[in-house]
């Protein structure tokens, strides 16, 4: 092929295809006489056999004429080889060898024509075919002329030459392929606009449906005139034929042209003619074609057009997909808008691919016209909703579930019955519509009540059609829906009982059969009258008609049948807003709008309760997750809404199934909170919380059911729970299979002692207990499969592969990357060991390192993504396994719940007033109480109160609240803030021109900015309340005095006419994350929250500057090395001695660094400056960049001197330095490779006596002779064991004893052996990561604040309490140790434990003394001193105990 030639992906592989291009010469007559000059366009459309053209040609007498140039190119494919090769002037001729049977082909391609013109000549009512085949004239390709100049031309003309001379032999001419010419159509092939339509599937799925049928009702049309005609296609398909294009070249969807009909074929031909094989995907599975194998492409080709599932990337038809048709259909993207997703359309369209793809011939549409009826049919039914859509245009279109799901809630099931009845009986008239099917499922899951049997009885005129509709979106529910007799005589209990009948079947005692459809009046009340003398009390009726003046007359005919004891609910979807809510009589609008407003606020909020409860969101952007449900633009959105209204709708049912009365939502949430709390102590509370649990597996099951899942089965019936394994996980949301999805019993035996006994041995082996329900035993069996599976992969090696490609693909300068999948190979290795904790928090790992890759080139983000996803799913049975999974405990959390659900009211706005620590020196802890009530209630808006006295700093205001905005900022908390201060008239003025300064300043990062003047606290107070009653908020947070602590009277004042004010106000604990002095909020005692503080968030809230961390990068090694620490000498007191006393000698040595350049120090002017540039290899951009900031702060560059990457592999300094020091500082330059970061290359600054000087300094890794005291007694077995385990080479001994010279393996190791605490520090930073506790864990902190450099060895947060840890490998213990540490953790700790780890050896009686007095020291402190070995090797659990203490 040559270059510039197009490919084109079709059929089942890639088209080879040499695509026409330019221009070529064609002639009317088969011997190329008088050609006429074809320029080509473009491609509008590729089929098996011939490609259509845009295409100009310009005529003798100089007209241009537009049309559509067909070529006759067929695919090769297997077993049919023509070896077509493309001219350079256009000319498509074939090989060597094949001329002959290519001529045939031609003649075909003709015939098809022929036949064409035959059937029209036979029949005038056969003209209409012109409509839907181009007409047009066949040309022909011209003679080939030798070009003299072109070698390759002129090769290809030799290969038709020896064609040429091998046929004259037979007496054959040869010509190049044959074209079809059809002047005036312009348009786009079918499948042209399918891939179109496939990028956008969401934007306008409404139009793009009413398209799509309207083509297939075009197409109907015109395959049934071609069988008119007596002619079959044979070979339809979306590259086939094109949509024409209209005057403003828009697609016609009723307006198509076949091109492709080289496969026409008339009835009456030859068997094997008829025996056309088609194409994959579209062709009918009998072996002779007939007219019902065109119908069968016809459902092909809408199958391919409507249906986009995950699981058939290529969108193509296979038989084995007949039995889910209903599903594929209604799981496809173009089908999530309210419009498309209606079930009687759904159920209308699938109908028509079920009888136009069954797999006998006789069980399809019998002709095209009953197709194209049923095709017309579904159109105006999707017009009819077009219609009903557009009257409600401003507003938007209802979901239905919602309007149904509210009807439920104001009106309950058991509305009509008292409390005793164990039975509810519904009536459903109009079980065929949409409606009554939405009806049916809203019924079904909120009438699961404990004691409670619920009987539904849905009529329609043909019960056997509503049933079949219904059952097609729903197959598992028979399962567990006694659906007419689907569970007799089986030992499952049915969740309720489903019957369709008919009016007849109705009207027991009637002898006319009635349809509904016919209804009027009279027999409205014949049907009511036999409704009320039938055998059973209906507690409950729905009528669901379409029309509406129907349903409103049978439904008044069934109150006045029932005296207005049961309730009757019916649909009306007309425009109308009247009210007829009397006498048990409730119309439901099925088309309001589908917004907050359309629904009960109550409802609203419980349902946005029940989401947020449900998806335990960390640290998450809650109004963003708010507006995101309530918008319901997207069917994930609609379907999220309708579930947590189905859950909030069930509440009522579950807690009038307890005999639990209340009169409010917080008196029912305050009884149920008791029964939660009574449940540890009090059986009968015990049972119930269990049955309630029950219930709600139940209610999940039918939400599931009713949506269409079932659970995994193989072909026996039996759970198919290997699937989940090789699948990577547990729901298969594109075959809607959950294993979930089978019954449960009440009680909870997997949370006994008995299955966490021997690290949950019953688990992991013998028989499983027959005892167990499904839903347990489900549980304990997948278990073991992953379980098994998690064995076979811990015995291979196959996730190196995948880890080793994640470490080429990260440059060496993406540290955090580095480090980041350092940590995640930590979490990999400790989860192939079986670790829990590391399981647990293997998402957390991975969304860092995914953070962390996002940065990467957009190629290779994305390929190290991918094969990101290929280790989760390896890793994934690994990591389930660890987990023991009680699936029952899922149906626990909402049930839990409930007090939360029924009360809680999202704040949209709050007050309170900021603390800047102002009277604590800047603390964060004191700032933290300002931020933590929003960080859990994530308001919208935020205002803040600050009263400005004498004590105040207007700098010091200023940083407060940029760390305030940042960490709001971190923290994912995105709410606008507010800010009022009153300044005091005892201010100073310079303090109250700073004040307005620094407001000024923040004026753009705040939503507003009040300044007020008063004269005293009094007059500052009435401001803030003034505030409060202009601005309304929905809570204010008072943990926080407004004024002085020494004014207390004052506050006390303030806080006494905030209650007059009625302003709804509590109190935080952030320490237990609790709501407490509740008042008009009671609701936030039942909020429960996982958000947590991180690190950076402590030191930001105390303005703390330049904050690093460092991520030890030892995950692989630490144990090893842990050892060696404690075991290389034999006992733990002498290794760890031994250890500490060589690290300290490998230290002193390693401050004896090689001194390459030293540079007195001179007096200088900055106005003598050199500039330096030099190129550097980019390897050296880090320590160039850390080295030069080392200059700037010693004087030796100005501050506007740079490194920066130049190119691929070279980066660019420019050295701003003083004049005298310029030749110095060029001398460091001139050898890149001691600049390599693990030379450590840095400058310093030295003083002997009154002479001051610089150093630049570096090392390597190497150890030359170094001085090591007690070598042979001490040193000496940890370096062989160092040199042993690979972290050093090359040990050699002094002949003496005295000293050693070795080199270490890495920078890492070097660093870890020249700090004598650094291995402890390592240990004590894994082990906490191991444990599982903590949320955020950091080692190696450092910080700047107030010009000084602090690093902490160790940082943990758990919720809103941090811990400091200090880790000291010494063997006295010092007071400084104690006193820096409590300085620190007053200013920077936010609900701080304060932790020093000393691994002591106390091998005196004076040491012990010395280290019991610091310990007594650090208890006066709040510090506690850990130095007991066995707490040193349990000290993850340790710490993890003592942030627990309160």
């Amino acid at each position: 092929m040559s270059a510039g030639l197009k490919r084109k992906e079709v059929f089942m592989g890639e088209d080879h295809r040499a695509y026409l291009t330019g221009s070529i010469l064609l002639s009317r007559s088969p011997d190329g006489r008088s050609p006429d000059r074809y320029t080509v366009h473009s491609v509008v459309g590729a089929g098996s056999s011939s490609i259509c053209y845009e295409a100009t040609r310009i005529c003798p007498d100089g007209r241009i004429e537009t049309g559509k140039l067909k070529e006759f190119y067929p695919c090769e494919t297997e077993g049919e080889y023509y070896a077509l090769e493309r001219l350079p002037d256009g000319q498509l001729i074939p090989g060597c060898g094949t001329v002959r049977t290519f001529e045939e082909l031609c003649r075909n391609y003709r015939r098809a024509y022929d036949h064409l013109l035959e059937a029209m000549k036979e029949d005038p009512r056969n003209e209409v075919l012109k409509s839907y085949i181009q007409q047009g004239e066949f040309l022909y390709g011209c003679p080939v002329v030798r070009p003299a100049a072109d070698a390759e031309h002129t090769r290809l003309l030799e290969r038709l030459f020896n064609s040429m001379t091998e046929l004259r032999t037979a007496g054959a001419p040869v010509r190049p392929t044959v074209y079809f010419w059809s002047p005036g159509f312009s348009g786009k092939s079918f499948e042209t606009y399918l891939d179109e339509l496939r990028a956008a599937p969401a934007q306008r799925p409404e139009k793009k449906l009413h398209e799509i049928l309207s083509v297939m009702v075009s197409l109907t049309d015109c395959i049934k005139a071609l069988h008119t005609a007596g002619l079959l296609h044979l070979d339809i398909k979306p590259s086939n034929f094109m949509l024409l294009y209209d005057s403003d070249l828009r697609v016609r969807p009723n307006s198509i042209s076949l091109y492709d009909i080289n496969t026409l074929r008339r009835y009456d031909a030859k068997r094997e003619e008829l025996t056309v094989v088609g194409t994959k995907g579209y062709h009918a599975p009998e072996s002779v074609k007939n007219d019902l194998s065109d119908i069968y492409s016809i459902g092909a080709t809408l199958f391919h057009a409507i249906v986009f599932s995950k699981n058939i990337p290529d969108g193509l038809y296979q038989d084995r997909f007949y039995s889910r048709i209903p599903m594929l259909v209604k799981g496809s993207a173009l089908f999530e808008s309210i419009v498309n997703s209606d079930a009687a359309l759904l159920s209308r369209i699938c109908g028509i691919l079920q009888k136009c793809l069954a797999p006998s011939p006789y069980k399809r549409y019998p002709c095209c016209d009953d197709l194209k009826a049923d095709l017309e049919a579904a159109v105006r039914q999707l017009e009819m909703l077009l219609d009903r859509q557009r009257e409600h245009r401003n507003t938007g279109l209802a979901d239905p579930r919602i309007a149904i799901q509210k009807l439920l809630y104001e009106h309950p099931l058991y509305q009509g019955v008292d409390e005793t009845s164990q039975e509810l009986n519904v009536l459903l008239l109009g079980a065929g519509s949409s409606y009554g099917q939405t009806f049916i499922d809203c019924c079904l899951q909120a009438g699961q009540m404990i004691g409670t049997s619920l009987n539904l009885l849905a009529v329609s005129d043909d019960p056997a059609a509503s049933k079949k509709a219904y059952l097609d979106f729903r197959p598992a529910l028979p399962e567990f829906v006694n659906v007419d007799g689907s569970l007799d005589g089986k030992e499952e209990t049915a969740f309720a009982t489903l019957d369709f009948l008919s009016p007849t079947q109705l009207l027991l005692e009637q002898d006319s059969a009635l349809h509904l459809c016919s209804i009027n009046g009279s027999l409205a009340e014949q049907m009511a009258d036999a409704a009320r003398s039938s055998r059973k009390e209906y507690s409950y009726i729905f009528v669901a008609l379409d029309d509406d003046a129907l349903s409103q007359n049978i439904a008044r005919a069934m109150r006045e049948a029932f005296c207005g004891k049961c309730p009757v609910a019916y649909t009306l979807s007309g425009k109308g807003t009247e009210t007829d809510e009397t006498g048990m009589l409730y119309p439901v609008w099925i088309n309001k709008p589908l917004e907050i407003s359309s629904i009960d606020r109550d409802l609203a909020e419980m349902a946005f309760n029940t989401h947020i409860s449900w998806m335990s969101m960390r640290n998450t952007d809650v109004a963003a997750e708010r507006s995101a449900l309530f918008s319901g633009k997207t069917a994930r959105e609609r379907y999220n809404f309708a579930s947590s209204i189905s859950f909030v709708l069930s509440i009522r049912y579950k807690l009038r199934s307890i005999h639990l009365r209340y009169d409010s939502m917080e008196e029912g949430a305050r009884r149920f909170a008791e029964l939660l709390e009574r449940r540890q102590t009090d059986p009968a509370a015990r049972k119930q919380f269990d049955q309630l649990v029950a219930m709600e597996h139940r209610r999940w099951v039918i939400d599931r059911a009713v949506c269409g899942w079932k659970a995994p089965r193989t072909p026996d019936g039996t759970l198919d729970l290997q699937s989940c394994v090789a699948r990577g996980s547990v729901k298969d949301e594109a075959n809607l299979t959950h294993p979930c999805m089978v019954r449960s019993r009440v009680g909870a035996p997997l949370e006994t002692d008995a299955y966490r006994a021997d690290h949950h041995a019953k688990w992991d082996n013998g028989p499983v207990d027959a005892s167990l329900d499904e839903l347990d035993r489900m549980s304990v069996e997948l278990h073991r499969c992953f379980k098994q599976s998690a064995e076979e992969f811990c015995r291979s090696s196959s996730y190196q592969t995948e880890l080793a490609f994640l470490r080429d693909q990260l440059p060496s300068d993406e540290n955090e990357a580095i480090r980041a999948l350092g940590q995640y190979e930590l979490a990999l290795k400790n989860i192939l060991r079986g670790s829990e904790s590391y399981s647990r928090q293997y998402g957390r790992y991975q969304d860092q390192l995914k953070k962390a890759a996002a940065r990467l080139p957009g190629e290779r983000s994305a390929r190290f993504m991918e094969r990101l996803a290929v280790l989760q799913k390896l890793f994934f049975p690994v990591i389930e396994s660890n987990l023991y999974r009680d699936y029952k405990a899922n149906d626990k959390i909402l049930v839990e719940a409930i007090p939360f659900i029924l009360t809680y009211r999202y704040a949209h706005s709050m007050a309170a007033v900021l603390e800047d620590g102002r009277r604590e020196g800047g603390r964060s802890e004191a700032v933290f109480s300002s931020v933590a009530a929003a960080t859990v209630l994530n308001p919208e808006r935020l205002c803040y109160f600050y009263c400005f006295d004498e004590d105040s700093r207007a700098d010091l205001l200023g940083k407060k609240l940029r760390a305030v905005l940042n960490y709001f900022h971190g923290s994912k908390t995105h709410c606008s803030i507010r800010l009022l201060v009153c300044c005091l008239s005892c201010v100073p003025d310079e303090h109250r021109e700073a004040l307005g300064q620094v407001l000024e300043g923040l004026k753009k990062e705040l939503e507003a900015v009040r300044l007020v003047d008063v004269a005293d606290p009094d007059e500052a107070g009435e401001k803030f309340l003034q505030a409060l009653k202009e601005t309304p908020v929905d809570l204010y947070d008072y943990g926080n005095a407004p004024f002085a602590p020494s004014l207390t009277r004052k506050n006390a004042d303030f806080f006494i006419r905030l209650e007059k004010l009625g302003q709804p106000h509590f109190q935080f604990d952030w320490k237990h994350k609790r709501f407490t002095d509740t008042s008009g909020c009671d609701s936030l005692q039942y909020v429960k929250t996982d958000a947590f503080i991180r690190v950076q968030d402590m030191f930001a809230l105390a303005n703390a500057s330049d904050c690093t961390f460092n991520a030890p990068e030892l995950a692989e090694d630490y144990e090893t090395l842990w050892e060696i620490y404690t075991t290389s000498c034999g006992s733990f007191d002498t290794s760890v001695k031994s250890w500490n006393r060589l690290c300290a000698d490998l230290e002193r040595y390693d401050k004896s660094a090689v001194v390459k350049v030293s540079i007195p120090k001179r007096a200088v002017r900055y106005a003598e400056d050199a500039v330096l540039d030099l190129f550097l290899p980019d390897y050296t951009f880090h320590s160039v960049r850390k080295l030069l900031r080392q200059m700037m702060t010693l004087g030796l560059a100005r501050e506007d001197s740079s490194v920066v990457r130049y190119t691929s592999d070279t980066c660019k300094l420019t050295l701003h330095t003083p004049q005298p020091y310029y030749a110095d500082i060029e001398k460091i330059f001139c050898e890149p490779q001691i600049l390599l970061p693990y030379y450590a290359p840095r400058m310093e600054r030295r003083t002997v006596g009154t002479y001051q000087y610089f150093q630049f300094c570096c090392n390597d890794l190497k150890v030359d002779d170094a001085d090591i005291s007690y070598l042979s007694d001490c040193g000496l077995p940890v370096l062989r064991m160092l040199q042993e385990k690979g972290f050093i080479r090359a040990l050699k001994l002094r002949e003496d004893g005295t000293g050693a010279s070795f080199v270490y393996t890495s920078p890492r190791i070097r660093k870890l052996m020249t700090c004598a605490g650094g291995i402890l520090e390592i240990y004590i930073y894994y082990s906490a990561l191991k444990s599982g506790c903590f949320d955020d864990v950091v080692t190696g902190y450092t910080f700047c604040w107030a010009d000084l450099r602090n690093e902490l060895d160790l940082v943990l947060t758990k919720g809103f309490r941090s811990m400091i840890v200090e880790c000291k490998a010494v063997a006295t213990l010092k007071a400084d140790y104690y006193y820096k540490l409590d300085s620190l953790v007053n200013r920077f700790g936010i609900g701080a434990s304060q932790v020093i780890v000393g691994n002591t050896y106390d091998d005196d009686l004076s040491k012990k003394e010395a280290n019991l007095l610091q310990k007594k020291r650090g208890d006066e402190l709040g510090i506690i001193t850990i130095s007991d070995r066995s707490d040193i090797l349990n000290i993850g659990q340790i710490l993890a105990e003592i942030m627990e203490k309160p």
